[in-house]
């Protein structure tokens, strides 16, 4: 099977303040035998609800490259119609 480099993601919530994302922990436990896995608790590293698609997005083109192309692909569609 691949290694795949895998983000487990825990949007900010302020009823989360008091508690660490711990299911994430045991996730990332179980599978990072055989993958990549990073864990970000927005809360921890203050990142608001309004912030995050655009730091998932930078994020997926660092990790993916390929993925400008079909950006890139996107933005040439949609301002043809």
């Amino acid at each position: 099977m691949k290694r795949l480099k895998v983000l487990l993601l825990k949007p900010y919530s302020q009823a989360d303040e008091l508690i660490p994302p711990f299911a994430l922990g045991y996730l990332a436990t179980a599978i990072r035998e055989k993958h990549d896995v990073t864990i970000l608790d927005c809360l921890k590293e203050k990142i608001p609800p309004d912030q995050l698609g655009l730091l998932v997005s930078r994020f997926l083109l660092f990790m993916f490259p390929q993925l400008k192309n079909i950006q890139r692909l996107l933005k040439e569609f949609c301002l043809m119609r």
